[in-house]
């Protein structure tokens, strides 16, 4: 995290706000900032993908699948038939030595748990998972199933920048989205039957993120949590109340609170979450929740457009 602001430092952020209607990387309220992307950088993993964040922010996402065979009745709840995503996140110490410790495993217990409330509620996605589905010869109102589980591991290797969330929900996305399967197969057997892998090259394709989410925060700065962050002696530099999308780190040392919307690109939102004290009226957090919603969306095609450019780039090569 990054020191402490002066008090002119605060000063400056805020007189920027106001006066020019820009914040002190130069971007307006409602932009977001640059993303570099990176993929297969780690071969051993099933798909990998870094992500750099204009300001600090740097994760290196991977994937490793499983798949996992159940029975379901002929007549079961469609969503009983779906996989499952799991995710580990650590800090790397040294890259990042400003997390390190024991409020590093807090953070890390808390971005677990987002991404987990992220993925599990895209239904959708989840569906795409499943790999195949077949009744059994022995019990004709059995279905075998069998879909994917994703094993997601997260390395943050910085985390100056600010806003750490959402460079996570890229980095994780992006590496599912590089993520190879084989294909499967129906093997007849005497106790009915089973599914098995086809790890032929020809036969392997990537995983489906059309409904995976990422996420867009915003950090409200409201007049009275500004008024103390900063002193009363300026009240000519606060207003009523301030929402800015992607803050830097400086901005969020002094937001009263920060909002998360985890959206697709077909603008479904799969959580939200709120953090800070300062209270925000419903009005405010409905209008900030749409805004973070298009933002998704926006993000997702972004993505989608990068590595689509990295895949020509690889088949124009020699």
């Amino acid at each position: 995290m990054p020191a402490d602001l002066s008090h002119v430092e605060k000063r400056n952020i805020l007189w920027l706000l106001r006066e020019h209607g820009v914040r002190i990387d130069g971007r307006s309220f409602s932009q977001t900032r640059s993303v570099s992307l990176q993929t297969d950088v780690l071969p051993s993993a099933a798909g990998s993908a870094r992500i750099l964040v204009r300001g600090g922010n740097d994760v290196l996402a991977s994937t490793n699948t499983e798949l996992r065979q159940f029975d379901v009745a002929i007549d079961a709840d469609p969503i009983l038939k779906k996989g499952s995503v799991g995710f580990s996140v650590e800090f790397c110490g040294v890259a990042s030595p400003e997390f390190q410790g024991r409020g590093s495993e807090v953070v890390e217990v808390e971005l677990v748990s987002l991404l987990e409330s992220m993925y599990s509620s895209s239904a959708e996605f989840l569906l795409h998972l499943v790999a195949g589905e077949r009744k059994l010869a022995s019990n004709p109102s059995v279905l075998r199933v069998c879909c994917w589980e994703i094993y997601v591991d997260v390395l943050i290797l910085g985390a100056s920048g600010g806003n750490i969330v959402d460079a996570v929900s890229y980095a994780v996305r992006s590496a599912i989205a590089t993520t190879f399967v084989p294909a499967v197969f129906w093997q007849e057997d005497a106790l009915g039957g089973s599914w098995e892998l086809d790890e032929r090259a020809e036969c392997c394709h990537r995983l489906d993120v059309t409904h995976a989410p990422v996420c867009s925060s915003g950090a409200f700065m409201s007049e009275s949590f500004l008024a103390e962050r900063i002193g009363s002696e300026i009240p000519e530099l606060v207003v009523p109340q301030w929402l800015i999308l992607d803050p830097c780190a400086e901005e969020e040392s002094l937001a009263g609170c920060t909002i998360s919307v985890a959206g697709t690109k077909h603008r479904q939102i799969c959580a939200v979450w709120k953090s800070g004290a300062e209270p925000v009226s419903l009005d405010l957090t409905l209008e900030a929740t749409r805004l973070c919603e298009t933002e998704c969306a926006l993000l997702c095609d972004e993505m989608d457009a990068m590595l689509v450019d990295m895949d020509r780039s690889d088949l124009d090569e020699p």
